[in-house]
């Protein structure tokens, strides 16, 4: 029961991270000329940090750690993830990897 528990919690974790690097950009787009906050140094600095890390590890082909320590939580609670996790290989390339960025994928590839 502890490691499904500490599951949820790396869960809970990366999607702020996901909610972060989306929801930043979006905001920092929104309130350009409204909002002071987004022109913080710190929050712009992390924020392209987070960018850059995704960016890399997609390009890289890497599969993020976050989702590494949850499979390893699941796996070992013996909480199956094909239960508990949609399949990445069973969407289309066009859903998966939009942009094209992932070796394989790619806009209008399945």
């Amino acid at each position: 029961m502890g490691s499904a528990w500490l599951a949820d919690a790396v869960l809970f974790v990366h999607v702020l991270f996901v909610l972060f690097v989306v929801g930043g950009f979006a905001l920092i787009l929104a309130g350009a000329g409204r909002w002071g906050w987004v022109h913080n140094r710190a929050f712009r600095i992390a924020h392209l940090a987070a960018i850059v890390f995704v960016a890399v590890e997609t390009l890289l082909g890497f599969t993020c750690p976050l989702t590494l320590w949850e499979d390893v939580l699941r796996s070992t609670g013996r909480i199956s993830t094909a239960c508990t996790r949609p399949s990445t290989t069973a969407r289309p390339g066009w859903v998966s990897d939009p942009i094209g960025v992932t070796p394989g994928g790619g806009a209008g590839r399945s």
